[in-house]
């Protein structure tokens, strides 16, 4: 069983955490701890990894999807506190973010292709509009797609995904950036998601308040409401 728990988003669905702009998430119970994205503001970050009960000691690896300050804000923070992690970085970083990071002693990768980065975790790319990475974790029931923003697209990373992966996605989580979109655009990217294939849904973020009523409207009981504190289990 791993887990998925919400460690930054604007909305906290439970007390004693920050909120805040961005988005990040930590990933547990599997060969690898994984720290996806990490917001905009470190002290919230860390203030809501110890709400969460997790240490950054026991972060293995960092996954940062854009070079976007909601999604690396937190990273120096974060990288003060433990350097002893491996920080799989875009290819569209910037030179002086790298060696901000590269400075604090972390291993930093850039990824320019899909990588297995531990069991049944990998990264992937997408280089279309704001290039971006995203997590694919392959479960018992399909896979799992983790997105930052999806700035390609989510239709686009949830077409591409299934096509790469040859498997059924079984949920996409995350930002879907939609909160500047029209109905129509809305509308539209609900039903790509649903003529992929995608069986469930848990957006946040960026996907904004209107397309996430859109999505619990349109799925139902395979929306899921996340939020800062959240926890989701994923059967391996």
């Amino acid at each position: 069983m791993m887990v998925i728990s919400v460690a930054y988003d604007s909305l906290a669905l439970a007390r004693g955490f920050a909120t805040g702009w961005g988005f990040a998430c930590v990933i547990s119970g599997g060969e690898r701890t994984i720290l996806f994205d990490t917001g905009q503001q470190g002290d919230a970050l860390l203030h809501n990894l110890k709400a969460l009960n997790v240490s950054p000691n026991q972060i293995d690896l960092v996954v940062v999807s854009h070079d976007h300050a909601d999604h690396t804000g937190g990273l120096l923070s974060f990288l003060t506190e433990n350097s002893q992690v491996i920080v799989y970085l875009p290819p569209s970083f910037s030179k002086g973010s790298l060696g901000a990071v590269q400075g604090t002693g972390a291993n930093a990768v850039i990824v320019n292709d899909a990588r297995r980065i531990c069991k049944n975790v990998f990264t992937a790319s997408d280089t279309k509009n704001v290039p971006e990475q995203y997590l694919v974790m392959k479960t018992s029931n399909g896979l799992v797609l983790v997105t930052g923003c999806a700035h390609p697209g989510i239709v686009r990373i949830a077409t591409k995904a299934r096509e790469f992966f040859e498997d059924k996605i079984d949920l996409a989580l995350g930002g879907f950036h939609l909160f500047r979109s029209a109905d129509e655009e809305i509308r539209k990217t609900v039903g790509g998601l649903r003529d992929v294939g995608v069986a469930r849904v848990a957006p946040c973020h960026c996907t904004g308040n209107k397309a996430i009523r859109v999505f619990k409207e349109v799925y139902g009981d395979a929306f899921i409401e996340i939020g800062v504190g959240s926890t989701l289990q994923i059967s391996v």
